[in-house]
């Protein structure tokens, strides 16, 4: 606890001692009878009142300094902690954003330096909250850093300059525990093809390409809530409606992500749906380098959940009947280990598949593994079968393996896990994949066709 201040003891006692004056002057007016003395009396009321206004004003000025230089020392103790950690600026990034979520509070999400980050923190009111917003980032970032070091120096900090650190410590975790359990978002990336060829060869592919940010997956699926466009902000100078060869796609969605703030608003492991048009859907879309941690451009797939979808389900003309019937098929299974809803397959003669998958025997079968990468030059391929026939998942390497056969190592893949979480058990098997030869690993090629009918995008719901 800080100590006493002088001055300010001194104009409390000097108050204390008017206020007893008051007092017993008061007392004596009630009982004197004579008119002068009564004057008289009344007049010291009145003088005495004065001085106690004045003792009062000279207090709540000595106060508000008092307050001032506390702010001035725990904003100087904060800003030399993050100075002498700045090693850590990922983390305070993290819960600098935390902090500006919790307060529902637009401010910028990007901030390059731990000055600009305390700017930031100080525009912001403290409502009707008992914290300021810089004693909860303070709390954040105590809760969430690794470095043993910060977390002490910011205990003592918080223990120092903030009355009731430990409820607001306290408050934090649960704030984080609710956050955990309550939302889960997810990315929608539709790619389609142009009907105008807007790009600069006229003999190439145009496409379309449309982001959404769904910040509440279940708000979402329930009332169409939730989400936003990523973007067409009014300084992106996008509207929608421009298109693109496919090798610009990577870059563009980098743009997109970039200008969304789509790595900070989206929790690592969160899913990322990519919508494709069936010639497209073995593209190796989960090894995209989308994002950028610790400086380096990295998958998609190894940080997200990378599902790919069908395009073509998503039209007017298309009757999602089966495709609505094999999903909910789907929902019993999900506790089960994945191998149980799939079937393996190969698409050397999809007239022969066809006629299997409809037996009696394999009426509860929901998603297809291929035993082999797709067949690309085929004229009707294994995913028109799987649009088809309404089939809401499929499992497949895009390449055949050199060191062991895709069937084993995508069988092991099923048998890894609950259905549940297969897409799951998919991203950390493309982790995996990092430090082995393209030829070796199934991680570098890992595609998981997980069609939910319930989950579209906004145009489409």
């Amino acid at each position: 606890m800080a100590n006493k201040d002088y001055t300010l003891e001194l104009w409390e006692d000097k108050l204390n001692d008017l206020e007893r004056d008051y007092d017993k002057v008061k007392s004596q007016l009630r009982t004197e009878l004579d008119g002068s003395t009564q004057n008289k009396l009344e007049r010291q009321l009145e003088q005495i009142g004065q001085e106690m206004d004045k003792c009062e004003n000279q207090i709540q000025a000595r106060k508000r300094e008092l307050q001032q230089n506390a702010t001035c020392a725990a904003l100087d103790g904060l800003r030399k902690i993050l100075q002498h950690h700045n090693a850590q600026l990922d983390e305070m990034q993290q819960a600098y954003q935390a902090t500006v979520k919790a307060r529902s509070f637009k401010r910028r999400l990007i901030i390059e330096t731990s000055e600009s980050l305390i700017t930031e923190l100080l525009k912001i009111p403290k409502g009707q909250s008992n914290y300021t917003a810089l004693e909860e980032f303070a709390a954040w970032l105590n809760y969430s850093s690794k470095n043993d070091d910060l977390i002490n120096s910011l205990q003592r900090w918080g223990e120092e300059h903030c009355k009731d650190w430990s409820e607001l410590l306290r408050q934090i975790e649960m704030q984080r525990e609710e956050q955990d359990q309550k939302v889960q978002t997810a990315l929608f990336i539709l790619i389609s093809y142009s009907d105008e060829a807007a790009t600069q060869s006229q003999d190439e592919e145009a496409y379309r390409v449309q982001v959404w940010l769904i910040e509440n997956v279940e708000q979402y699926k329930t009332a169409r809530q939730g989400y936003r466009t990523v973007g067409l902000d009014i300084n992106s100078g996008l509207t929608g409606d421009e298109t693109y060869s496919w090798e610009a796609i990577p870059d563009v969605l980098k743009q997109l992500f970039e200008q969304g703030n789509v790595v900070d608003e989206l929790p690592q492991d969160s899913e990322v749906h990519i919508f494709l048009p069936q010639q497209l859907l073995n593209c190796d879309a989960d090894c995209w380098k989308l994002i950028k941690r610790i400086g380096k451009e990295l998958p998609i797939g190894h940080d997200y959940r990378v599902l790919v979808r069908l395009y073509e389900r998503l039209s007017r003309s298309y009757n999602p009947k089966l495709w609505k019937r094999k999903w909910q098929q789907k929902i019993p299974l999900l506790q089960e280990k994945a191998s149980k809803g799939f079937k393996g397959c190969q698409d050397c003669d999809l007239e022969d598949l066809y006629y299997d998958l409809t037996e009696e025997e394999n009426e509860k079968v929901v998603g297809l593994t291929l035993i082999d990468a797709p067949n690309q030059d085929s004229s009707i391929s294994i995913f028109n079968l799987i649009f088809e026939m309404g089939f809401p998942l499929a499992l497949w390497g895009r390449s055949n393996l050199s060191a062991s056969t895709n069937e084993v190592e995508l069988n092991r893949v099923l048998d890894a896990c609950i259905l549940a979480n297969l897409p799951k058990t998919v991203r950390e098997v493309r982790r995996k994949s990092r430090k082995k030869p393209l030829s070796c690993h199934i991680g570098h090629h890992l595609s998981l066709l997980w069609d939910d009918p319930d989950l579209v995008p906004p145009k489409s719901a």
